[in-house]
């Protein structure tokens, strides 16, 4: 802004100073665990067994249950920062600038 290269547009840039709008929207995985064991080319039933063989799974009958088919990974998840109008998001007329940011913490 200071260098002249943005023009303040009063949708983006808010003022002078070139405070932006930014919308920050938290995302958490979800997985669907028929489709992840066809993308994965396995059984549904091993998915269930290695996700829970593997995670730290805080209620275990959210896995080994056939009749619950979405599951949330405590993996993490994710911030994306929106700089524009988030009701645009799926108008593709409408070009917006995200950033996806991980806050995943590996140990």
């Amino acid at each position: 802004m200071q260098a002249g290269r943005l023009v303040p547009d009063g949708k983006i840039c808010l003022n002078e100073t070139g405070e932006l709008s930014v919308t920050k929207f938290a995302v958490e995985p979800v997985w669907v665990s028929p489709r992840c064991g066809e993308r994965f080319g396995i059984e549904e039933s091993a998915l269930r067994r290695a996700l829970l063989n593997t995670l730290e799974v805080s209620y275990p009958e959210l896995v080994t249950r056939n009749d619950i088919k979405v599951f949330m990974p405590p993996i993490g998840g994710l911030t994306v920062y929106c700089f524009g109008d988030p009701a645009k998001m799926s108008d593709p007329n409408v070009r917006l600038a995200l950033r996806v940011h991980d806050e995943c913490k590996r140990q």
